[in-house]
């Protein structure tokens, strides 16, 4: 798993990449961008996710996605997984 921050983001990936793990009222809230599959569903979505090239995990403060790139990472070991360090929220 690779540390990124929100700057790289923006730059180096597709909408299709990026995965905010928050719960979808979170996401309707606030988000940017990407598709929104909250941590507790990620397991049913492995077969979607793994045809992408990459994947970046984030959430608001990066706690939650740290843990899903953990688990995407194990699950999914031919695909570089990103993790945006301190979540969208980021100052």
């Amino acid at each position: 798993m690779t540390e990124i921050s929100l700057p790289e983001l923006k730059e180096r990936f597709k909408d299709s990449e990026i995965v905010d793990v928050r719960e979808k009222d979170e996401f309707f809230d606030f988000n940017i961008g990407g598709r929104n599959i909250p941590a507790h569903e990620i397991n049913h979505f492995l077969p979607e996710l793994e045809k992408e090239e990459k994947l970046v995990v984030v959430c608001s403060n990066g706690l939650r996605s740290s843990i899903v790139a953990r688990v995407l990472q194990k699950k999914l070991p031919t695909i570089p997984v990103f993790h945006l360090t301190y979540g969208i929220m980021e100052a």
